[in-house]
């Protein structure tokens, strides 16, 4: 249970503050721990930041596909609302950060889960009424879900980008 509230507040740091003042003894203020416990839990700094960039990749991945279950329009709103959420709450930040660490193993966990794809595809397949999506597709609109929150991260207006995510998906379909 403690380690779980570690890596919760070492994500919640990241998220709020970013990488540059994402220390070990912050993580363990914003625990509520000595910050021997989270060395304890998580032998070394890179290492949990492995696990919050897991954490953050798998929450990335789950938000995206789990949008999409509600099918048609609908799931296109869910989706933009995610990525939108995203993009504002300082998460996309935080995962970008992580995709740019030093640390090859840091990196490596803030890349989306293996059977994200897959899943993804599946979501669509299902949203839409499709009976497939090939895999260059869904890494496509992978990238372009990814390109969509860039935008709003650095200040694009949110109404263009949420015109050429509509005009994206109108191509796709």
């Amino acid at each position: 249970m403690l380690k779980e509230q570690i890596s919760g507040a070492a994500l919640d740091i990241l998220i709020q503050d970013g990488l540059e003042q994402w220390t070990v003894s912050a993580v363990a203020d914003q625990a509520g721990c000595a910050k021997g416990l989270v060395h304890y839990h998580h032998k070394t700094k890179e290492q949990l930041l492995c696990t919050v960039a897991d954490q953050l990749a798998r929450i990335r991945a789950e938000d995206r596909r789990g949008a999409l279950g509600t099918g048609g329009t609908e799931a296109l709103d869910d989706l933009w609302s995610i990525l939108a959420t995203t993009a504002s709450s300082g998460r996309t930040r935080a995962w970008l950060s992580l995709l740019g660490h030093s640390s090859a193993p840091v990196r490596g966990a803030a890349r989306l889960p293996a059977d994200y794809l897959d899943r993804l595809a599946a979501a669509i397949t299902e949203a839409f009424g499709l009976e497939s999506v090939e895999e260059p597709v869904v890494r496509s609109i992978d990238a372009a879900l990814d390109g969509f929150e860039l935008a709003l991260v650095r200040g694009d207006e949110p109404d263009r980008v949420h015109e050429a995510f509509h005009q994206t998906w109108l191509s796709v379909l």
